[in-house]
């Protein structure tokens, strides 16, 4: 009997964590998508990179939602199951505090577990897709993204804009402007009254006709050297697809690496996944110590709205204290100790509840 008492609540805990978390999970994904509305709209031309891209924007929305999610469908099913008076039915079957905890802290453990994975394998590959697809759609989708009156920069450091844009996509009256990667003294304009760019893989071809390439050069201190150079006829002219290095964020395998190479954990990837542990620690303190306030508060005979208000202040003021005293861990990259103070009093109620039970 305990088994199928623990097998109902465990299964009623993760069905209430994931209804609240597909609805907190799909709210913050809208206001993710929003932001990079332009983006999306091009790639509907691309299925395959618009449907990789809202799953990998998921995955972000997803990760924020965890601990928030967990907590309400701890209290919504602990109060829920107090106010059908199943809690006092298993208590009458012999269960005690720690009895009726048991599926408590079953879930708690799932929670954690599946926060650590999203934190050290989920997340990082998300985050580092989500760079390596908008770096590809920006080199395939000029032509989709750019629109007449308006300056449009990309990723390799080149700015457009064009007074009109026609069916076949050509260019109409337009001007590019490329930053000089080796000389920070230089500036180059190419304008052109038409255009028309094709796409390749790994080459992007300008075909430009009636117009003129302008470079400006500063040798010395308020000396400048400005060079026109004018075409009648068409000017050909192609750009190599160059992939920027970025910071990638490191995975489980990635860090362990790190840990075994010569230079070993850099300062800020220490805080980092020390960041990941607090808030993976969190997650399950959090879910944790909810239920315990709810037992507790049920045994005591406090009301609901009694038991609900001390359980948030306790999940909420450690929240709060661990946020106010994070940011100092960015000054000196010293060992983050404040990151871990929101789980501090979590951890500590949850000590003082069980030596409370072995009395």
């Amino acid at each position: 009997m305990p088994i199928t008492l623990f097998r109902y609540t465990f299964i009623r805990l993760a069905v209430g964590f994931i209804f609240f978390m597909a609805i907190f999970a799909g709210l913050n994904w809208v206001n993710l998508l929003v932001r990079s509305i332009d983006l999306l709209m091009a790639e509907i031309q691309y299925p395959r990179y618009l449907l990789q891209h809202l799953l990998l924007v998921f995955v972000v929305a997803l990760d924020r939602v965890v601990p928030i999610s967990a907590f309400l469908a701890t209290i919504y099913v602990l109060i829920k199951m107090r106010n059908s008076h199943e809690l006092t039915i298993q208590q009458t079957m012999g269960l005690g505090k720690l009895g009726i905890s048991f599926p408590i802290i079953a879930f708690a453990l799932t929670i954690g577990v599946f926060e650590g994975l999203l934190k050290f394998e989920f997340r990082p590959y998300s985050d580092n897709k989500i760079v390596e697809v908008i770096s590809e759609l920006e080199w395939a989708l000029d032509k989709y993204r750019i629109k007449p009156g308006r300056f449009l920069d990309f990723q390799d450091g080149r700015t457009i804009i064009t007074e009109g844009v026609g069916e076949e996509g050509e260019l109409n009256d337009l001007v590019i402007h490329f930053d000089s990667q080796d000389n920070d003294n230089s500036r180059l304009w190419v304008s052109a009254d038409t255009g028309q760019i094709n796409y390749s893989p790994d080459q992007k071809e300008f075909v430009l006709s009636e117009g003129q390439i302008l470079t400006q050069v500063n040798q010395e201190e308020e000396v400048e050297t400005m060079i026109v150079i004018k075409f009648s006829d068409t000017l050909t002219f192609t750009e190599e697809r160059m992939v920027k290095p970025f910071s990638a964020n490191l995975r489980t395998k990635g860090i362990v690496d790190q840990v075994l190479s010569e230079e070993g954990l850099s300062p800020w990837l220490k805080i980092e996944i020390h960041e990941r542990i607090q808030k993976t620690l969190f997650s399950f303190f959090v879910v944790l110590c909810g239920g315990i306030v709810l037992i507790l508060c049920y045994k005591q005979g406090w009301n609901n709205f009694l038991s609900i208000a001390i359980a948030t202040l306790l999940v909420m003021g450690s929240y709060v204290l661990g946020n106010r005293l994070e940011p100092a861990n960015y000054v000196d990259h010293t060992f983050p100790v404040q990151s871990y103070i929101s789980t501090v009093p979590l951890i500590l109620f949850f000590l003082g509840w069980i030596f409370y039970n072995r009395q």
